[in-house]
C-alpha cells in the first residue's frame, strides 16, 4: 500500500491529503499525539457517519465537540504557537498549496475535518485492526544490558525490528514511499514469524533433553 493522495470535499474546497510516510507516522504516535489522538479518534464510530451525513454540525452533535477541544489543546505550544498541529496536517494542500492556518476560508470547523480526515487516512487500518503480538508468558525479563540499551535508544522499536530483519524494507522505502499502516503490517509479520522461530527453537531443545534423558 505505497504511499496515496486523496482528494477529499470540505464545504465548497477540495483538499489534497497525502498520507504521511512510515517514518513520520510511526514518530507521532510514538513521541507525542497517540493518547489524545485515540481519545479524539474514540469518535470514529460516531464522528465520521456523522461527517460524512450532515458535515461538522453533526460531529458536534455526536457529542465529540469536548475531545476536540482537547485534542485541539493538546497541540497549542506553550507559546501558543500551533506548531504541532501544523506538523500533524503537513500532507494537507489546498490548490496544489501547502496549508495557509491564515486563510478566512480555513476555519475553525474546516479544520475540525480536516483533522478527522486526515486521522482517518493515516490510522484508521492501524486502530481499527487487531493484530497479533506475543503472549505475555513467552516475553521474559530482558537482561540488564539489554534493557538499558533499549531505554538508551533514541529510534523507534518499531523501525528497528523492520531494519533488524532484512528483507521486508529499507529505511529509504519507510522514509519514502511505505505508509505507516505499511509499517505496521510489516512489523506484525515480522513479530509472528519470530514468534512462530521462537516456538520451534523451543520444541527442539525440549526434545534434545528428553533425548537425553
Amino acid at each position: 500500500m505505497p504511499i496515496s493522495t486523496k482528494k477529499h470535499k470540505v464545504g465548497q474546497l477540495t483538499f489534497q491529503i497525502t498520507d504521511m510516510t512510515a517514518i513520520v507516522g510511526e514518530k507521532v504516535l510514538r513521541e507525542k499525539w497517540e493518547p489524545i489522538m485515540k481519545l479524539f479518534a474514540g469518535l470514529y464510530n460516531d464522528a465520521i457517519p456523522a461527517l460524512n451525513k450532515t458535515g461538522t454540525k453533526g460531529v458536534f452533535l455526536s457529542g465529540c465537540a469536548n475531545a476536540y477541544s482537547e485534542f485541539l489543546d493538546h497541540f497549542v505550544d506553550d507559546d501558543g504557537e500551533l506548531t504541532r498541529l501544523v506538523e500533524l496536517l503537513s500532507g494537507v494542500t489546498l490548490d496544489g498549496e501547502e496549508l495557509d492556518f491564515e486563510d478566512p476560508r480555513i476555519t475553525s470547523d474546516v479544520l475540525m475535518e480536516l483533522v478527522l480526515l486526515t486521522l482517518d487516512q493515516n490510522y484508521r487500518e492501524v486502530w481499527s485492526k487487531k493484530r497479533f503480538s506475543w503472549p505475555q508468558e513467552k516475553i521474559k525479563e530482558p537482561l540488564r544490558q539489554v534493557q538499558a540499551a533499549q531505554e538508551a535508544y533514541s529510534q523507534s522499536p518499531v523501525v528497528a525490528t523492520i531494519l533488524g530483519n532484512p528483507g521486508y524494507a529499507t529505511y529509504t522505502e519507510l522514509s519514502t514511499i511505505l505508509n505507516t499502516t505499511d509499517l505496521f503490517n510489516i512489523y506484525e509479520t515480522i513479530s509472528k514469524n519470530l514468534f512462530e522461530q521462537h516456538e520451534v527453537n523451543e520444541q527442539a531443545r525440549l526434545e534434545a533433553e528428553r533425548a537425553r534423558g
